[in-house]
Order: C-alpha cells, then structure tokens, then sequence
C-alpha cells in the first residue's frame, strides 16, 4: 500500500464542480508521478497480479489505468470506453467506511469526505465535463502538452524508457 496526501491537489473547503474536475485531472500526470514510477516498476520486475485504487476507484485509478493500457498500445477509444465503465459499476455507499466526528474534526480532507458522506445518498455522475468532454481527456492533454506523447511521458517522468515499453508489451500481450 501508498498512502499520500491529496491536500496539495485538493482544497477540501472547495466545492466539487465538473469545471473544477478538468483543471483537477490535468494535475494527475505530475501529482502520481510517483506511485506511477512505483506501479511500471512492479509490472516491469514481474511482480503480479497488482492491485490499484483510490477512493472511488475512477479519477487517479482511471489515470493510470490509461497509463498502463497506453504503453500496451490501447486505442484511445477502447481506454475511455473502459475509463466511463466507472459511471455504470460505480458504488459510491461502498467507498470508504463511515469518517468518525473526531478524524473529520483533525483533518481537511477527512472532513471533506465526510460532508460528502452527510449529505444525500450519492449517484455516480457521468465522467465528462458539462460539454461531454471525457474527463480524462484533460490529464492526457496535459501529457501531451508537456511531453508531446504518453511515451514521453513515461520515458522523462516516469523512467519508462522504449525497451521498458518493450519489455511490457512482451510480457503483457498475447
């Protein structure tokens, strides 16, 4: 298990809105950089079957599921159709367990999930922005961006380099 903070990503007193929700997933590149160089290394090191999530199991999950089905060489079409089985699968009662009034009290983003948690039963809400643009679009724009490519991406942010793509094409695909 990886534990990190999404504070410096997220302002827990902020509301969540889909406009937000872009701006939020064109950070995902440089925010799990980290756990991302974690996760290709035990792929890489043949260190299966490897589990990922996050707390609803869409956002950072989806990101680096995109990742992985990328240097597989997933067409673009087939990686979003399986980022928005999120919408259809999703169960947001079964997320995380109820936040205790302490914890929420010694912690902002505690307190946030467990406003979320107070307030009326939640329905998972298409993936897109309020154009029905695919909300993981704007975090691999932002790879594009800087890097020109998601193999860029890998190779200078992640030490994923082509033999590395390689190897994991190998060891992955029929």
């Amino acid at each position: 298990a990886v534990g990190y903070s999404m504070t410096s990503m997220m302002d827990p007193k902020a509301a969540i809105s889909i406009d937000r929700l872009g701006g939020l997933y064109g950070q995902l590149p440089a925010f799990l950089a980290p756990q991302l160089r974690m996760l290709f290394e035990a792929l890489l090191a043949d260190e299966g079957p490897l589990v990922f999530n996050c707390s609803a199991g869409q956002d950072r999950t989806g990101f680096t599921s995109a990742m992985v089905l990328s240097a597989l060489r997933t067409p673009r079409d087939v990686i979003l159709a399986d980022y928005h089985l999120s919408t259809t699968y999703r169960r947001p009662e079964w997320e995380m367990p109820k936040i205790s009034p302490a914890v929420a009290e010694s912690d902002p983003t505690a307190a946030f999930f467990a406003k979320m948690q107070a307030g009326p039963a939640r329905k998972p809400t298409p993936l897109v922005d309020a154009q029905g643009k695919a909300l993981l679009l704007y975090a691999l724009e932002a790879v594009e961006q800087k890097y020109g490519s998601v193999e860029a991406y890998l190779d200078k942010a992640l030490g994923v380099d082509a033999a590395d793509i390689a190897k994991l094409r190998a060891m992955y695909l029929e």
